[in-house]
């Protein structure tokens, strides 16, 4: 059994009698899948742009088509749900009235552009990626990304070209799925091979999806970084052989749907739903290293902030207490610190700088002193050592005869000191750990 756009007289009248009021349909899943994947793709090409204008701050020429994919993405999706909401993609074609079919024709010339420009566009920005990251790799590898580039870009060209010239005059692509229309001119137009042209389409698209993925192993091999995160990097761009699965399936069902039958609507149900989870999935994959870059700083960026919360609540009602109690007698206060505080972990891995803050008073001795004294140092002191003082108060001098009074009692005659303001010393004891 044949197949095609066009059926022989002796199909036709073996199709059954026509149904326009209440066919068979697929139902609305096309629909429902083309929605979900575009509003997942303008969500996962958001993040992708804030991870890399605001916490990356590495934005290149591959954002930008990705950013641009969209508009052309957009296009196939309406297109789709266009083709299946209101021109018959979901039923039979027998169940199609002539006059559908050319507007049905229409949306499939659009398609055909739409999902060419994005999945091109989509390949160049994957392989301007990878350029970046073998910036300092060797030659060769470069000159391969930049054969893979052109590559692509030609044949988009070739194929968009195509679409324009195939038929002549151009309108004859979609009036020939009239067949009224076809009987009643003959001869006064001309169209090329669809099925060989979409066919040969399907087939490089594929062998890119495989250059695409296959490249980026050759690169991870010579890349100097861990190997941990070599097989990390191996994983997410792997993914990108999902793509090549639907490429392949896209292929076979296109093979199917114009050699194999010529009920188009009905049996072409599996090219669409491949076109557009390959389509829709090509940006996912293509943003995956941005998506990874985003959740890790997510991730530690609220473990870090819960755990400061939890540690200036705790640390903030203890020192107040103690504030409130003490601080009028004189008497020397320092604030402990927690030691069970998630933020503070020994883990090198965790890359914070871990800082202490004590507040300390001037402590009460039975002899004349001085802070700003290097003799405090080597007293053999070794809280203070380390410690940076910076007075909070403004610092009054005090005279030669001025003497502090000790709570115990040494049998010398006390002399009253004036009252003076309490001076209060903060210092932070870094222990700073820089991973």
């Amino acid at each position: 059994m044949g197949g095609g756009l066009h059926p022989p007289l002796s199909v036709i009248l073996s199709w059954p009698p026509s149904n326009y009021v209440d066919p068979v349909t697929h139902g609305h899943g096309v629909i429902v899948m083309e929605g979900v994947l575009l509003g997942l793709c303008y969500f996962i090409v958001a993040l992708r742009v804030y991870t890399r204008l605001f916490q990356a701050k590495n934005f290149g020429l591959d954002d930008v088509l990705i950013m641009f994919n969209l508009i052309p993405l957009t296009g196939l999706a309406v297109c789709l749900i266009l083709a299946f909401a209101r021109y018959g993609w979901d039923r039979h074609i027998w169940d199609i009235p002539p006059q559908k079919m050319v507007a049905a024709r229409k949306v499939a010339l659009s398609i055909e552009i739409t999902y060419l420009i994005s999945t091109c566009t989509t390949k160049i920005s994957i392989l301007l990626f990878y350029r970046r990251l073998g910036g300092s790799v060797s030659r060769r590898f470069r000159y391969c990304i930049y054969f893979a580039i052109g590559f692509v870009i030609v044949n988009g060209l070739v194929f968009f070209v195509d679409s324009f010239v195939q038929c002549r005059p151009l309108s004859a692509f979609w009036n020939q799925g009239n067949i009224y229309w076809v009987a009643a001119n003959q001869g006064d137009w001309h169209c090329g091979d669809e099925a060989a042209t979409v066919v040969c389409a399907s087939v490089i698209s594929m062998l890119q999806d495989f250059i695409a993925c296959l490249l980026p192993m050759a690169l991870f091999r010579k890349l100097k970084i861990a190997r941990k995160k070599k097989i990390a990097l191996g994983c997410i761009f792997g993914v990108g052989f999902f793509l090549c699965i639907c490429g392949m399936l896209r292929m076979i069902t296109t093979v199917k749907v114009y050699y194999q039958t010529y009920d188009l609507t009905w049996e072409s149900l599996q090219v669409w739903i491949w076109t557009g989870i390959e389509s829709h999935m090509a940006i996912v994959c293509a943003s995956l290293p941005a998506l990874n870059h985003f959740f890790r700083n997510v991730l530690k960026d609220e473990t870090l902030t819960s755990g400061i919360r939890s540690w200036s609540n705790k640390y903030s009602k203890s020192s107040s207490g103690s504030k409130s109690k003490d601080y009028g007698h004189g008497t020397s206060q320092s604030s402990s610190l927690p030691t069970n505080v998630p933020w503070m972990s020994s883990d090198p891995k965790m890359g914070v700088i871990v800082t202490k803050s004590v507040q300390l008073e001037e402590v009460i001795c039975d002899k004349k002193y001085n802070l700003r004294n290097s003799d405090l140092e080597s007293a053999g002191d070794q809280w203070t050592q380390g410690v940076n003082f910076v007075d909070q108060d403004s610092y009054v001098p005090r005279s030669s005869n001025t003497w502090l009074e000790d709570e115990t009692s040494s049998g010398e005659e006390r002399v009253e000191a004036a009252p003076q303001p309490t001076r209060k010393y903060s210092g932070f004891a870094d222990l700073r750990r820089l991973y």
